[in-house]
C-alpha cells in the first residue's frame, strides 16, 4: 500500500488534433498515510513533465526509466505484500514544512502517443484496459485498482474541425460546455466523476462526433441518462444500435444491483477493434453500427453491447484484487451477459450459445494455462480471448452445482453481495468469492475450483451402455481422459475430473427418468441405473407404430408452440409430412424408420438416453446410440441442446430415414431456428451417391417449397417437379427472423453440396442463381444487403469448387460470375 492516498484529482487536457499533441495540467489532493511524507511516487509512463508544485511551491522531481513494458505490468495490483506493490516512476520531493493535505500540480505534455492515447481518423481516444498501466500513459496519477478518488475532467477542444462540431465524451457526468475564455475558436468541456473511481478505468473520446442521440426507457432513467455518439452524423444508426442498452441497464440493475455511475455513454470510433470499457463509458468500433432495417448486425450488436454494459459492474466498478483474479471479473461480466441474453432473446438462444461456448472451450483448452495460478501476470492477447470464453462457462457450471447442491438460487444471490462490498472500494478476489459462495449456498466449491480454476484442461468422456434384462437395469460404462492428455506445456497437466452428472433415460412408457452418476477421479467408471417401468420391447416395425410415434412428436411440438405463442396451421402436421400421402411420400422420397431395418428397432427397450442432460459439464462427450434413437430425441425432446446433439449425431449416421427426419426438422417453423439451420447444413452431408443424393433432393425441395413461387402449372404440381427445374424466388419478407436465418442456412447447404466430380450440382446452382438474379426487396421492411452478400459468398463457393474455373475454361460458371459482377457493380453505385 502507498504512503498516501488521492482523494480528488483534476485533469485539464488541451488537445491539438493537427499536431497530435496534448498539453495537460493535473492537480491531486493527497492525504498522507504516514506522519512524515517526504516523497510522492506517481505513475507517469508517457507524459513529459515540465514542472511540479506542492502547495504552491516548486518541487523537485525525477523520473525512473522502465526498461520493458512487461517489467512495468508484471506486478500484482494490490496485495498485503508491499514488496509486490508498484510504487510508480515519477518521484516528487515534498518541500520542507509541508504537512497535512497536499495539493500537487503537474504540468506535462504528450506528443504523438502510440499507446494509451490514440489519434485516429480525426478522433483521439483512450485505450483503457481496466487494469493498471493504461491511465499512466496520458496523465500522472496513482494507477492502482485499489486506489480510487473522485475526478474533475476538463477538455479544451476546437469548436469545429473541417466544418464539423467537435465535442468530448468522457467518464462521469457532463457538467458544462463553455467557450474558451481567451480563444473563441475553442471551447471547454467539463465532466465530473462523483463516484470514487480508479484511474485505470477512466477514458474519453474527443472529435467530430456529430451523430449524437439520447436514448429513453426505464433503464435510461435509472442510469441518469443514456447517450450514444457516432462520427459522420450517423445518429440514426447509433440510435438503432443502442436501442438495447436501456433494457440491459434496467435488467442488470434489477437482478444484480444499482448502476454505479451517474450516466452511461457509448461512443463509436472509426477503426477501433474490439471494445474499450471505461467507467460510465464504452468505446466501440463503427463496424458494430447498423441501421434499423438490418438483421444480422443487430444480433451481433446486442451481444457486444449486452456484455459491454455488464462490464460497467464488473470491469469498471469492480476490479480484480490481483492478476490471478482477472478471470473472476471477466467471468462475472460474462455470467451477467448470459442472463441478459436469456431475458432478451430467450432461453433457447442462451442455451444454444452456452453449448457452442462449451465446445469452443474444450477445443481450445489444450496447453492452456489455468485461469488462476501463482505469480500470474497480465493476460496476453490470446490468453485473454480464451479466458473470456472459459471464465463465464466455469461460473455457469458453479452456479448449477450451487443450485442443485445448496439452498440458494445460485450466483444471482452471490453477485449482489460482491457489488455491495465493492462500494467500499473492495476488489474481488477468488478466495473471498469462493467463501461467499459457500456461505450463501452451503456448497463447498474448493474441489470444483481446484479442477476448473486452478488447473487446465477439460474432460473427455467415452460412454457405452448395455441393458441387463435379468436385473432390469442399464449398465453404463464411462471412460475418462483429458484434453491435455497429449499436452506438452509444463503447466498443462492431464487431470481427471470428479462431480455429479445427470443421465436421462426416456423409457418405454414415454416418461423421462433422471439418474445422478457420481463421477470420480478414475479412468473407468461403471454405473448401474435401475429401470423404472416393466421391461417390454418397443414395437416399432408396424405402420400403426410409425403413425403413433409421429403423432406424439407432433403433439410435443404443438405444446411447445403454444408455450412460445406460435400458431401456424401450415406447420401443424410437419411431423407427419409424407406419412399419409403416397404422392407426397414419393415426390419427397420420404423413408420412415424401420422400413430398412425392422429387427433393430423392434429390439429396443427404451426410446433414448441423454448424458449430461442438464448441461452441467464442459466436456467432450463421445456417446453412441442407434440412429433411430437420435431421431426420436430430435423429434420429441424439447430441449434445444438435445436437438443439437441429435442433429450432430444424425449427420454422421447417414441413411434415408435420417435425411427424412432432418428434412422435417428444417421444414417445421416451430423448431428453434438455429436447430433448423444446423439440420439444413447436416442434410448437405447426406447428399452422397451412396444415398442417391437424397440430401440434395430434400434441400432443393425445401427451398422451392418455402422460399420460391409455385410453378405456372399450379401448387398441386409443385412437389412432382424435378429438382433441376428452375423456379423464381418469392419476394423478400424477413419479418419472420427464424425463417430468414433458415433460408440462409438452406442456401448455404446447397452451395456446399458436391457431385462425384467435385462440382456444385446444377439444381443448387440454378436455385442460388435465380435467388440472386430475381431478388425483389421492394416490399420488405428490412435491408437485403447482407442477404445479397451471403448469396455472393454462396455463388462464389459453387464456382471455386469448379474444375472449369480452376482451369480458366469457358463453361457453366459464366452465368454465376456474371451475376456476381452485376451485384458488385450495383453495390458500387
Amino acid at each position: 500500500m502507498s504512503d498516501f492516498g488521492v482523494t480528488h484529482q483534476l485533469v485539464t487536457l488541451d488537445i491539438d488534433f493537427e499536431r497530435q499533441l496534448v498539453r495537460g495540467i493535473t492537480e491531486l489532493s493527497i492525504e498522507p498515510r504516514v506522519s512524515s511524507l517526504g516523497t510522492i511516487r506517481l505513475h507517469c509512463e508517457r507524459p513529459v513533465v515540465r514542472s511540479v508544485w506542492v502547495n504552491g511551491q516548486t518541487a523537485e522531481f525525477r523520473r525512473q526509466q522502465v526498461k520493458t513494458r512487461r517489467q512495468l505490468v508484471h506486478k500484482l495490483l494490490r496485495t498485503g505484500d508491499d514488496t509486490l506493490h508498484d510504487e510508480g516512476d515519477l518521484e516528487i520531493t515534498v518541500p520542507q514544512g509541508q504537512t497535512g493535505t497536499l495539493k500537487v500540480r503537474i504540468e506535462y505534455y504528450v506528443v504523438r502517443p502510440q499507446s494509451g492515447l490514440v489519434f485516429r481518423g480525426g478522433i483521439v481516444y483512450t485505450e483503457t484496459h481496466v487494469n493498471p498501466s493504461s491511465a499512466r500513459r496520458w496523465v500522472p496519477c496513482l494507477d492502482d485498482m485499489g486506489e480510487r478518488s473522485t475526478w474533475d475532467l476538463f477538455f479544451v477542444v476546437p469548436a469545429s474541425v473541417g466544418g464539423e462540431a467537435v465535442t468530448a465524451v468522457a467518464s462521469g457526468e457532463l457538467s458544462s460546455v463553455v467557450p474558451h475564455p481567451h480563444d473563441v475558436a475553442r471551447r471547454v468541456v467539463r465532466y465530473i466523476v462523483s463516484t470514487a473511481t480508479a484511474a485505470c478505468t477512466l477514458g474519453f473520446a474527443a472529435g467530430p462526433l456529430t451523430g449524437a442521440c439520447a436514448l429513453g426507457g426505464a433503464g435510461a432513467e435509472a442510469a441518469g441518462g443514456v447517450f450514444a455518439f457516432a462520427p459522420g452524423g450517423r445518429a440514426a444508426d447509433a440510435q438503432a444500435t443502442c436501442a438495447v442498452v436501456p433494457e440491459a441497464l434496467e435488467f442488470y440493475a434489477r437482478e444484480f444491483g444499482a448502476y454505479p455511475y451517474a450516466t452511461y455513454k457509448v461512443v463509436f470510433v472509426e477503426g477501433l477493434a474490439g471494445v474499450v470499457t471505461c467507467a460510465a463509458l464504452t468505446l466501440v468500433g463503427t463496424d458494430v453500427l447498423h441501421g434499423s432495417r438490418e438483421i444480422e448486425a443487430a444480433y451481433e450488436a446486442r451481444r457486444v453491447l449486452g456484455l459491454a454494459v455488464a462490464r460497467q459492474w464488473f470491469g469498471a466498478f469492480v476490479g480484480a484484487a490481483a492478476w490471478g483474479d482477472q478471470w473472476l471479473v471477466a467471468g462475472l461480466a460474462g455470467f451477467m451477459a448470459a442472463q441478459f441474453v436469456r431475458h432478451h432473446l430467450g432461453a433457447n438462444e442462451q442455451r444454444y450459445r452456452l453449448k457452442r461456448d462449451m465446445a469452443r472451450m474444450c477445443h481450445a483448452d489444450v496447453n492452456q494455462k489455468p485461469l488462476s495460478y501463482p505469480e500470474q501476470g497480465p493476460w496476453e492477447a490470446g490468453e485473454a480471448a480464451f479466458a473470456e470464453v472459459k471464465a463465464p462457462v466455469v461460473l455457469y457450471m458453479l452456479d448449477r452445482r450451487m443450485v442443485k447442491g445448496g439452498v440458494s438460487v445460485g450466483l444471482q444471490r452471490v453477485v449482489p453481495g460482491v457489488l455491495v462490498a465493492a462500494t467500499g472500494g473492495a476488489a474481488v478476489d477468488t478466495a473471498g468469492f469462493l467463501r461467499t459462495c459457500r456461505r450463501v449456498s452451503g456448497v463447498d466449491a474448493s474441489a470444483f475450483a481446484a479442477q476448473w480454476v486452478f488447473a487446465s484442461g477439460c474432460p473427455v468422456f467415452h460412454v457405452g451402455y448395455a441393458f441387463n434384462r435379468k436385473k432390469l437395469a442399464v449398465e453404463i460404462t464411462l471412460h475418462q481422459e483429458s484434453t491435455n492428455a497429449r499436452a506438452t506445456a509444463p503447466w498443462a497437466r492431464a487431470q481427471l475430473f470428479a462431480g455429479q452428472m445427470t443421465a436421462r433415460i426416456r423409457e418405454a412408457d414415454g416418461t423421462p427418468y433422471e439418474h445422478v452418476l457420481d463421477i470420480r477421479r478414475e479412468h473407468v467408471g461403471r454405473f448401474e441405473v435401475q429401470f423404472n417401468t416393466k421391461y417390454k420391447r418397443i414395437r416399432r416395425s408396424t405402420r400403426r407404430f410409425h403413425m403413433r410415434q409421429m403423432a406424439a412428436a407432433a403433439e410435443e411440438l404443438n405444446i411447445n408452440a403454444e408455450v412460445l405463442g406460435l400458431d401456424d396451421e401450415d406447420d401443424s402436421n410437419i411431423a407427419l409430412f409424407g406419412a399419409e400421402n403416397a404422392a407426397e411420400k414419393r415426390d419427397w422420397r420420404v423413408v420412415e424408420w424401420g422400413e430398412d431395418d425392422e429387427e433393430s428397432l423392434a429390439s429396443a427397450t427404451f426410446e433414448w438416453i441423454r448424458m449430461d442432460s442438464d448441461l452441467e459439464w464442459a466436456c467432450v462427450m463421445h456417446f453412441e446410440q442407434p440412429d433411430f434413437m437420435w431421431a426420436a430425441q430430435l423429434q420429441k425432446d424439447r430441449d434445444v441442446v438435445a436437438q443439437l446433439d441429435a442433429v450432430d449425431a444424425l449427420q454422421h449416421l447417414p441413411s434415408a430415414a435420417a435425411a427424412t427426419t432432418l428434412m422435417r426438422t428444417v421444414m417445421d417453423a416451430r423448431v428453434f431456428y438455429r436447430v433448423r439451420a444446423d439440420a439444413a447444413l447436416a442434410l448437405a452431408r447426406l447428399a452422397t451417391p451412396e444415398l442417391a443424393w437424397i440430401g440434395l433432393h430434400h434441400l432443393a425441395k425445401i427451398y422451392k417449397r418455402r422460399f420460391c413461387l409455385p410453378p405456372r402449372a399450379g401448387e398441386d404440381r409443385a412437389d412432382a417437379e424435378d429438382i433441376s427445374a428452375p423456379r423464381l424466388p418469392r419476394p423478400n419478407n424477413f419479418a419472420n427472423i427464424g425463417e430468414y436465418f433458415t433460408q440462409l442456412a438452406v442456401a448455404a447447404a446447397l452451395s456446399n453440396v458436391r457431385d462425384r466430380h467435385g462440382e456444385a450440382p446444377l439444381p443448387a446452382r440454378r436455385l442460388l442463381l435465380a435467388t440472386a438474379r430475381y431478388n425483389d426487396n421492394s416490399e420488405n421492411v428490412f435491408s437485403d444487403a447482407r442477404f445479397l452478400a451471403a448469396l455472393v459468398r454462396m455463388l462464389a463457393n459453387c464456382v471455386v469448387a469448379s474444375k472449369q474455373f480452376a482451369e480458366r475454361a469457358v463453361g457453366a460458371d459464366d452465368a454465376v460470375l456474371f451475376e456476381i459482377e452485376r451485384l458488385r457493380r450495383a453495390d458500387a453505385l
